[in-house]
């Protein structure tokens, strides 16, 4: 009876479908929750998570030229191209909440920056959070879903 009442007990804390988090596992390819952006996720030489976009769904504009930066705040950044942007910046591993943190996001569809963290829902799906620098109860928990180029 003991022994039943400990593996109960033990099956209860233990969620053997959760994936064993490490920092190497955010790294690759993810597509974006709106389907229109593939950003790759890698590490820098300080060891840093950043995130550049390598594929867009429209990739050109209008007038059949590459897609820039139109909505950036600074004016003398809105020529920039879109396609090998960096958009997450500035992660660094978090290994007692097994997440990314401290980094910051840039929306280009909006030419916004804001303070963020990255956090794994499965090994297919990443939720980042991006919030108003400061004010984490102010922002928005999107995801990305693991795929490839």
């Amino acid at each position: 009876m003991n022994k039943l009442f400990f593996f109960v007990l033990i099956s209860f804390f233990l969620k053997p479908n959760e994936p064993i988090i490490t920092p190497d596992k955010f790294l690759g390819v993810w597509m974006i929750e709106t389907k229109d952006t593939k950003v790759k996720v890698s590490k820098n030489a300080n060891g840093e998570l950043e995130g550049k976009i390598v594929w867009l769904l429209e990739p050109n504009d209008a007038n059949g030229k590459p897609r820039t930066d139109i909505k950036n705040k600074n004016a003398a950044l809105r020529s920039r191209p879109l396609m090998g942007m960096k958009v997450a910046y500035g992660f660094t591993w978090d290994a007692d909440d097994k997440k990314w943190t401290g980094g910051s996001v840039y929306v280009a569809g909006s030419g916004s920056t804001y303070c963020g963290s990255i956090k794994m829902d499965s090994e297919e799906k990443l939720l980042l959070r991006g919030y108003i620098c400061g004010l984490k109860f102010l922002g928005r928990t999107s995801y990305a879903e693991r795929t490839s180029l």
